[in-house]
C-alpha cells in the first residue's frame, strides 16, 4: 500500500529534474490517501514550464530558472488532495526575457521631454503592445497552504525595470490575484506603479497603473511650461502672471547700492521719479491684446488659458 520513488532523473523542457515521491494508499476503503513529492529542476525553459503549470501561453517568455518545491497533501480524492495541498516553493533564474511589453522603452518616453506632447495613453500602449522586456534575475519563495500558492517574496530585476509581486494563486479555485508593483529605473521622479492580474489562472486580465503615469505626465508638461513662460513672455508679462499667481514669484536680491536712496548736498534723501512713458510706448502697448488683457483682466484663469493656448498652437 505505500509507493516510492526516489532519485527519478529526466531531462525536462531543455534542463534536468530530479524527484522524490511517496504514496500511501488508505489504511481502509473509502479513506484518504496521503503525498508527497520533493523535486528540483534545473535550468529549464521559463516560457514551457509555465505553460505546462497553468495551461496559459500568456506568458511569452524566454530564458531559463530553477524550480524547488516541497510539498505534502492528504485527501480521498484528486480534489481533495488539491484543496489540502501544502509546502514551499522556491524559484530562480537569470536571464529571462518577457515579450509582449516594452518597459525600457515607456520609461525613454516618460525621461524625455520631447515626448511629453504624446499623450500618457499613447506612451502606455505603445510599450504594452509589443517589444519585450529582460531581467537579470528572478528571485521567487511561496508557502503553500490548503491549495493556495502565496507569494512570500518575488521580485524581478533588470536594466530597465525592477517588478516585485504579492498575492497568491488558489489552486482550487484556478484564480490568480496578484499585484505586481514596477519601478522604472530611468525615470527616477516617478513614484513606483501597479500592475493587478486577476482572473482564471490560464487566462488572467490586468490592470496597468495609467492613472499614475497620466499624472506624472501632466505635472512635468506643468513644470515645463511654468520653467519656459518667462523666457518667451518676457519679464513685463511674467511680473503681471506672477501677480495673478499664474506664475510663481521670483525673488530677486536687490544690490546694496540701490537699497538707500542717494543723499542731496544737504544731508537729505532724494528718489528719482520713475519715467512716464512716452506716448508712442502707450500706444504701442494699447494695441497689444494681451497686456490688455493681462493690465485689466476679468478672470486672471482666462488669461492663461489664452496664453497657453499661443504656446502650445
Amino acid at each position: 500500500g505505500v509507493l516510492d520513488v526516489a532519485g527519478l532523473n529526466a531531462g525536462l523542457f531543455g534542463g534536468k529534474a530530479n524527484l522524490d515521491a511517496n504514496v500511501k494508499a488508505p489504511a481502509k476503503s473509502g479513506g484518504p490517501a496521503t503525498l508527497a513529492v520533493k523535486s528540483k529542476m534545473d535550468n529549464v525553459a521559463v516560457g514551457q514550464l509555465v505553460y505546462a503549470l497553468s495551461g496559459s501561453k500568456k506568458l511569452n517568455a524566454y530564458g531559463t530558472v530553477s524550480l524547488d518545491m516541497d510539498v505534502q497533501s492528504t485527501g480521498e480524492s484528486s480534489n481533495s488532495l488539491v484543496n489540502a495541498l501544502g509546502g514551499k516553493a522556491n524559484l530562480n533564474g537569470k536571464d529571462v526575457v518577457i515579450k509582449g511589453f516594452d518597459l525600457a522603452a515607456l520609461a525613454r518616453g516618460l525621461a524625455t521631454e520631447e515626448k511629453l506632447a504624446v499623450s500618457a495613453t499613447s506612451l502606455i500602449s505603445g510599450a504594452m503592445s509589443g517589444g519585450q522586456t529582460q531581467f537579470d534575475t528572478v528571485i521567487g519563495n511561496y508557502d503553500i497552504s490548503k491549495g493556495v500558492i502565496n507569494i512570500t517574496k518575488m521580485v524581478m530585476d533588470g536594466p530597465a525595470a525592477k517588478i516585485q509581486s504579492t498575492g497568491n494563486v488558489s489552486l482550487p479555485k484556478w484564480y490568480i490575484d496578484v499585484f505586481n508593483t514596477i519601478t522604472l529605473k530611468e525615470v527616477k521622479d516617478l513614484e513606483p506603479f501597479q500592475v493587478a492580474f486577476k482572473g482564471a489562472l490560464d487566462n488572467p486580465t490586468n490592470t496597468f497603473g495609467k492613472k499614475i503615469i497620466e499624472d506624472y505626465v501632466a505635472q512635468k508638461l506643468k513644470r515645463k511650461v511654468v520653467k519656459e513662460l518667462p523666457g518667451l513672455l518676457g519679464d513685463d508679462v511674467s511680473s503681471k502672471l506672477q501677480k495673478f499667481g499664474i506664475l510663481p514669484q521670483q525673488q530677486q536680491a536687490v544690490p546694496e547700492a540701490e537699497q538707500q536712496p542717494a543723499a542731496g548736498e544737504d544731508g537729505t534723501t532724494t528718489e528719482e521719479a520713475p519715467a512716464e512713458p512716452q506716448p508712442a510706448q502707450q500706444q504701442e502697448e494699447s494695441k497689444d491684446p494681451l497686456q490688455q488683457l493681462l493690465q485689466n483682466p476679468d478672470d486672471p484663469n482666462k488669461a492663461m488659458e489664452g496664453v497657453l493656448k499661443g504656446l502650445l498652437r
